[in-house]
């Protein structure tokens, strides 16, 4: 399966998460599959979690910075798409 098929499908199973304010939290998930540092296909992207749809904005990052392997727990920055 490509990224592109992989994320239309993906909604990952939460390994942890922290609520930042009313509509944003950070989500720890497995990756779906290896990619850079950076996240970037997984950037702008929705997923739905626990039956809600998230906005995925941005990772936080891991030091010293290295490639994300599939099924490493990455942590998300999202925002829910309604409340």
């Amino acid at each position: 399966m490509n990224k592109t098929d992989t994320l239309a499908s993906w909604a990952p199973k939460i390994l942890g998460r922290e609520r930042l304010d009313e509509r944003r939290w950070i989500i720890v998930v497995e990756a779906p599959f290896d990619m850079p540092a950076d996240i970037p296909d997984l950037i702008g992207k929705r997923t739905k979690v626990a039956d809600a749809d998230f906005d995925i904005h941005g990772s936080v990052p891991k030091m010293p910075t290295s490639p994300i392997m599939r099924g490493e727990p990455i942590a998300l920055l999202v925002s829910a798409t309604r409340l």
